[in-house]
């Protein structure tokens, strides 16, 4: 997929149905310092060993790093963040990962069907800069990370991802650009905080439920009748 001023880039790894769009507001040299930080932190899960490699996906925008996929236990759990945390030029872990058994098929194809509609849906908005998007689908979850010019852009993404067919739960990483200091600094929006600081990995809970009190949800357009979708603002 090609857009005028923007560049499509394949995200592979076991958990298809993701793909990365990268455009102005990113610097050309953050961008190759992205493909480079994902290339680092799969080496890295496969030099603790392969099928953890196999299992997971790092999607990264900006330095920040989405992990998703299973893994058998709460180490390998551990084991991954930290690793990701180690690659130089990461700024932040968002840990997606689902501990278990494989108890079910992952649809990869349902996946990637559900990220075209929704990248289909932020292109043909014109309020929207779609070009500032990366959207991961795992399962039927969508994970959209990026920047946001204004809190009605976020909250247009976010709906348009609502009300996808097929989406179970959507879970935002966006920051306003707005209200962004500096490329690494805070900044306002819909970007989970679940992120451990590299020296301190070790003494933190890696539970992706605590923290503090959820945000409201973003106002946003309603999801038919014949999907049941939890939105889960960041917290």
């Amino acid at each position: 997929m090609s857009l005028s001023g923007c560049v499509a880039v394949a995200v592979g790894g076991a958990a298809v149905g993701g793909y990365a769009i990268v455009g102005e507001d990113l610097s050309p040299q953050q961008q190759m310092r992205d493909y480079g930080i994902k290339a680092e932190v799969q080496a890295a899960w496969g030099n603790f060993n392969q099928e953890m490699a196999h299992r997971l996906d790092a999607t990264v925008f900006d330095g920040r790093v989405l992990i998703t996929g299973r893994v058998p236990d709460r180490r390998w759990r551990e084991e991954a963040v930290r690793r990701a945390h180690r690659v130089s030029g990461v700024h932040r872990v968002f840990d997606q990962m689902e501990v278990g058994p494989d108890t079910h098929f992952i649809d990869s194809a349902k996946d990637t069907w559900i990220t075209t509609q929704l990248r289909g849906q932020l292109v043909a908005d014109m309020d929207i800069k779609s070009i500032n998007y990366t959207i991961k689908t795992f399962d039927r979850v969508v994970y959209v990370m990026g920047f946001a010019r204004t809190r009605a852009e976020l909250d247009k993404v976010i709906g348009h991802a609502r009300t996808v067919a097929g989406v179970r739960r959507v879970t935002p990483f966006i920051r306003i650009l707005a209200d962004m200091p500096d490329v690494n600094g805070p900044a306002a929006g819909h970007e989970n905080d679940n992120a451990l600081p590299p020296e301190q990995d070790e003494d933190r809970d890696l539970d992706r439920d605590s923290g503090p009190p959820d945000e409201p949800p973003a106002t946003a357009p309603r999801p038919s009748s014949h999907d049941t979708i939890k939105a889960e603002p960041l917290k």
